[in-house]
């Protein structure tokens, strides 16, 4: 499976390498991307909408603050391809949660 992976924290670094053991084809998108090239395996994106080219997206941000920066702001998932299935883990407030939820039916 080809999976994007946005976050590379210190959950997102012990993450990664257990997808890419496993046989998955992983893309990484972090804002610092030194943390990103720290793994193994994996293709190092230069945006994030990249992330969601793929069959799955798993993000790792941290707050309410992250996620709308990331995610809606930068247009990334505007940018998912049909069918991509996008897991979020985060802690984000309820009002994040309905604005996703909105979102990710406008984008498919």
């Amino acid at each position: 499976m080809r999976v994007g992976f946005i976050g590379i924290g210190s959950m997102g670094a012990a993450m990664v390498p257990n997808l890419v053991r496993a046989g998955h084809q992983v893309a990484v998108w972090n804002r610092d991307a030194v943390a990103a090239r720290a793994l193994q395996g994996v293709t190092v994106l230069p945006f994030p909408a990249e992330a969601f080219q793929n069959d799955a997206v798993l993000t790792m941000l941290s707050d309410d603050v992250a996620v709308r920066s990331v995610i809606l702001d930068s247009g990334a998932l505007a940018a998912a391809r049909p069918g991509c299935v996008h897991v979020m883990m985060a802690t984000i407030s309820l009002a994040l949660v309905q604005e996703l939820h909105d979102a990710h039916r406008r984008a498919g």
